[in-house]
């Protein structure tokens, strides 16, 4: 029904053909039907007058829009059935389509809930670092976003929805109902490192070319949720090197799956590639959670080039003198040489102490992936350790640099290499 139809026809001509509307019918977050007067009618033959966005407004018909539309207040956003607004950014613009300000908010509601919602189709520049809905170019937090009806399509290349930059923060992104479809090229579906996404009702899709499909802090209390990873993020949790951060599910029907590129991805839910799990808890609702690349749930891949096609992984194992055992996969897609790096030391204590002082030193400064990071960089110098794993690439290893490296690996302190990723050299 066309939203004229929907309000009273009383009409209050304010300028350049803006008018507004009272009595306007919307449905709120909780799926009852409320009303509100003095909504800004918006429609193509005023849409070019209208940029910065602060108050109530009625998107009414079909509108093409070629330029950013800015909330820079409180802004809700009521689309009439059957109407049909597109915004598309194009050129050297550095904005996204809707440009949620940093304290600002925005709300997006429908007039109903079946087949003639109304549309909202934001696309910020693909050309830079913007979102479809949230930030734009350039370190800039972004506000917070309501999502409770309607049909919303939003695509960019850092963010379909949320933050231009995967490492800004941005308010709270909240979907109450509706149809959603968030699609970024390079970054995130929804959200970011430093977001807060939660989910109570609609359909959301999101998806991710290089990093997660949903991104932050994440709780999904209900509705339908599909989201998939770009090839080195999670489908829902981290991206490139992220771990999953915290992740709630209390009910509806969640599929999420990880990116993956060569065999190794992020997972379904949780880290990225390199990326750690997170904290998962899950109390109800139909989860599935599948990966190529990582785990269903739990971390993404976490090899790591050293040199010379070597590889280095965190694992856990236990070294008993003669062989090592590991209690973690070891996900090897091609035979390489491998590294296997224990986290954790057994009972006995290495008989030279500044080796046992030089790994606890590591322990304590990094996190698991920063560990590995600096003890790849120590083993490649071939600092604080005393060996030099070239020359056991190389074959050609010296009786004090094998001395060495057995005291380290009969401890189960630091790196063993192997001829491949199923037999291990003892």
């Amino acid at each position: 029904m066309n939203a004229f139809f929907k309000t009273l026809t009383a009409v209050l001509v304010i300028a350049f053909g803006v008018w507004a509307e009272d009595n306007v019918a919307y449905i709120d977050a909780d799926g009852t039907e409320k009303t509100q007067n003095g909504v800004t009618v918006i429609d193509a033959s005023n849409i070019a007058s209208i940029g910065d966005l602060t108050g109530w407004y009625l998107v009414s018909g079909i509108i093409t829009h070629n330029a950013t539309l800015t909330v820079s207040g409180e802004v809700h956003i009521i689309l009439a059935d059957n109407s049909n607004l597109t915004v598309t950014l194009y050129g050297d613009s550095e904005d996204a389509g809707i440009n949620v300000l940093n304290g600002m908010s925005l709300t997006i509601y429908a007039q109903s809930a079946d087949n003639n919602m109304g549309r909202l189709t934001a696309t910020g520049n693909k050309n830079y670092g913007t979102a479809g809905i949230g930030g734009s170019g350039g370190s800039t937090n972004g506000g917070a976003i309501t999502i409770n009806g309607g049909i919303v399509t939003a695509t960019s290349r850092d963010a379909g929805i949320g933050s231009n930059n995967g490492n800004n923060r941005h308010d709270v992104i909240t979907i109450n109902g509706g149809i959603v479809m968030a699609t970024s090229t390079s970054g995130y579906g929804i959200g970011s490192v430093s977001s807060e996404i939660i989910i109570n009702g609609g359909t959301v899709t999101a998806t991710a070319g290089y990093y997660s499909g949903i991104c932050g802090t994440i709780t999904i209390n209900g509705g339908t949720v599909t989201a998939t990873g770009g090839e080195s993020g999670a489908g829902i949790g981290g991206g490139y090197n992220g771990g999953g951060g915290t992740i709630t599910i209390n009910g509806g029907t969640v599929t999420a799956t990880g990116g993956s590129s060569n065999g190794y991805g992020g997972a379904g839910i949780g880290g990225g590639y390199n990326g750690i799990g997170g904290t998962i808890t899950i109390n109800g609702g139909m989860v599935t959670a599948t990966s190529s690349g990582g785990a269903g749930i739990g971390g993404g891949s976490i090899s790591l080039h050293i040199f010379y096609g070597v590889f280095m992984f965190a694992v856990k194992g236990i070294f008993d003198g003669k062989s090592i055992t590991t209690e973690d996969p070891v996900p090897v897609a091609e035979k390489y040489a491998v590294a296997i790096t224990f986290l954790y030391p057994v009972k006995e204590k290495p008989q030279n102490e500044n080796i046992e002082k030089n790994i606890i030193k590591f322990r304590e400064k990094h996190n698991k992936n920063s560990f590995i990071k600096h003890l790849k960089k120590s083993l490649a110098e071939g600092k604080n350790f005393g060996f030099n794993v070239q020359e056991v690439i190389d074959g050609n290893e010296s009786e004090k640099n094998k001395q060495i490296r057995h005291e380290l690996e009969k401890n189960a302190w630091a790196a063993h290499v192997a001829d491949n990723g199923v037999k291990w050299k003892t």
